[in-house]
């Protein structure tokens, strides 16, 4: 299995400059890949964008999309003192609650657009992806049948996304072994801060799952996109990085059946992070403790050195 015409690589670049996406574009382009590439961007200079929509298929610009009520609806003010509450010393309990207080007193005409635009402001885009997103393929659901969404800034392939087999119409990539939800500091923290105390307990004994690179069949992303936003509504902002604990709440609830929970760097991905180091072949590709060859590997820069390699084999002096 590869890619066709009707493969769809997805993803979200927010405030990257060409530099910054230039090894996951190059990097996907010499697998052979003959798929599409669609990024939703926001926040990227007008020259940068130039050369980075030489290369996709696709862009949706969102720049638009997070202003207008916040300005007209006067809540500038409650979007800076949220900010204040957040980077204050008790930010970490606080701010959480009194975002979740304010979100809940948005006037009903403008509640749904104040409430993201806040979450812009405040979080980012880090979990608002999920939402264009679905969007995306919601209007584009006849074009494709595969689909692979991952993150862009820290994401290279190795290998066609599309060469993995899929059993199942969703396969999500699992940490390593040893890293669990309530050990992991990312994760435990995130899930007690959406989900608290007690549902912690219940699942900190679970393997971790990053939703950085999710692959399936255009019914299986589609499926999984809605549960996550569906979340997203329920939970309120602010999100931000906690969309890990809506993910992994949502994964071991069994909301995403059918799912493959594809082990670290034995399957289509291998998420570095978590990761007391890595392994190169001869070739200089990344691979799992048996040799296999992942075609998808996530958090690369999250090793300097590997990092600084990765970006000059695919620069533009490469």
């Amino acid at each position: 299995m590869t890619s066709t015409l009707r493969s769809l690589v997805l993803g979200m670049a927010a405030g990257y400059s060409y530099k910054d996406v230039q090894p996951f574009l190059k990097s996907l382009l010499d697998t052979g890949y003959a798929g599409k590439i669609c990024l939703i961007e926001a926040n990227i200079h007008s020259q940068e964008l130039v050369r980075i929509n030489e290369i996709v298929d696709d862009s949706i610009s969102i720049d638009r999309d997070y202003s207008a009520y916040i300005h007209a609806e006067n809540y500038q003010t409650v979007a800076l003192r949220l900010r204040k509450v957040k980077e204050s010393p008790l930010g970490k309990w606080l701010y959480p609650r009194y975002m979740r207080w304010v979100v809940k007193r948005i006037d009903h005409s403008v509640h749904n657009e104040v409430m993201w635009e806040l979450e812009q402001r405040l979080e980012g885009y880090t979990a608002l992806r999920f939402r264009h997103f679905l969007a995306y393929l919601n209007s584009h659901y006849r074009d494709y049948d595969e689909v692979l969404l991952c993150d862009v800034g820290d994401v290279i392939f190795q290998k066609d996304p599309f060469s993995y087999p899929l059993t199942k119409d969703l396969v999500v990539a699992m940490e390593p072994d040893d890293v669990r939800i309530g050990r992991a500091k990312l994760y435990r923290q995130s899930i007690d801060d959406v989900y608290g105390e007690q549902r912690l307990k219940r699942l900190g004994g679970q393997m971790a799952s990053s939703p950085g690179t999710i692959l399936g069949t255009r019914a299986g992303v589609t499926h999984y996109l809605n549960k996550m936003d569906s979340e997203c509504w329920k939970r309120m902002p602010p999100i931000g990085y906690r969309h890990v604990a809506l993910h992994n709440y949502l994964l071991w609830k069994g909301a995403f059946q059918p799912v493959e929970m594809s082990p670290n760097g034995s399957g289509p991905f291998i998420t570095l992070g978590n990761c007391q180091g890595y392994n190169l072949n001869k070739e200089g590709q990344i691979v799992g403790k048996d040799g296999h060859i992942p075609a998808i590997v996530h958090q690369y820069n999250r090793f300097p050195e590997l990092a600084q390699l990765i970006r000059k084999r695919y620069s533009d002096d490469s």
